[in-house]
């Protein structure tokens, strides 16, 4: 059973969120009443469970590139002030981070704004220029990628901003990094691979060949898409802190697990895409449905 599993199919045309529920039945929470005719993707919950927000794709956003956020049962949808996207929930549930679109970018000519918003009043304000947001665990900082000039090489820098004040500091080098649940070790993709660090991009090893990944709840395990090539369909596969996998070879992207780590769900298809749930011990598949951009 995928309850709680928040994932993107069209309706008449238009792309929506829905939202399985505990009898496994997937519910509309989103372009309900005046908000049919706007498209809704890429959900996140907050850290609580009680909302969504609701990105824009990075392209063909169209008309409607405004931030929205909604209530877990599909009320009190309502779109924000902001145009922006990426970022992601403060662990309190607070706030929102997120960056300039690339619709904003491409208007002004000028390098992406990182924005903090308030959800509950709304009010927004700029704390930097960069993009690729993300929060520390700690909820007191923050980290991004800085706006670079000339050529920018398969890796760049990892930037952390203290919210409460103070000079942003720099923790590492890497195509992409995730942070672990407790903030305890930083997963770094390199261009041969993912490697695990300190904090502080310190004392980093090699664990594994892969790309995309995403940490397990409890912070034990990472799950991680590999393979990837022109000829054959990305895969995913998990990885424990000291480089055992126990399972790879599942043909799917994006993978998200459930609240309570025994699930994981990836995005497979890029025409007529399909949800698909494995086992987090083995792989298997538990079931599918048709939608894409899960979210767990």
């Amino acid at each position: 059973m995928a309850a709680g599993l928040a994932f993107v199919r069209p309706v008449d045309g238009v792309e929506q969120v829905f939202v399985v529920e505990p009898d496994g039945f997937p519910r509309q929470v989103s372009g309900l009443g005046e908000w049919a005719a706007v498209p809704a993707v890429l959900p996140f919950w907050s850290r609580d469970r009680s909302m969504l927000a609701l990105r824009p794709r990075s392209f063909g956003a169209g008309n409607q590139p405004q931030l929205m956020v909604v209530n877990a049962d599909g009320s009190g949808q309502r779109a924000l002030d902001q145009v922006g996207e990426n970022g992601g929930w403060s662990p309190d549930s607070r706030y929102l981070l997120f960056e300039d679109s690339v619709l904003t970018t491409d208007t002004t000519g000028q390098p992406a704004r990182i924005w903090l918003l308030e959800v509950a009043t709304g009010e927004a304000r700029v704390i930097g220029r960069g993009n690729v947001t993300q929060w520390l665990p700690d909820g007191e900082h923050i980290s991004y990628v800085p706006v670079l000039s000339g050529p920018v090489g398969d890796t760049v820098p990892v930037m952390v901003l203290p919210l409460a004040g103070g000079a942003p500091f720099q923790v590492a080098e890497a195509m992409a990094w995730w942070w672990s649940p407790d903030g305890e070790w930083l997963l770094l993709r390199q261009p041969d691979g993912l490697y695990l660090a300190e904090p502080d991009g310190s004392n980093a090893r090699f664990l594994v060949e892969g790309g995309n990944a995403a940490w397990s709840p409890d912070g034990t395990r990472i799950a991680f898409q590999h393979g990837i090539t022109a000829e054959a369909e990305p895969l995913i596969g998990v990885v424990d802190l000291e480089g055992n996998v126990p399972w790879s070879g599942q043909v799917a992207t994006r993978p998200a697990w459930s609240p309570d780590g025994t699930r994981i769900a990836g995005e497979v298809g890029l025409t007529d895409s399909v949800v698909t749930i494995l086992d987090a011990a083995n792989g298997e598949v538990l079931w599918e449905l048709e939608g894409m951009d899960p979210a767990w």
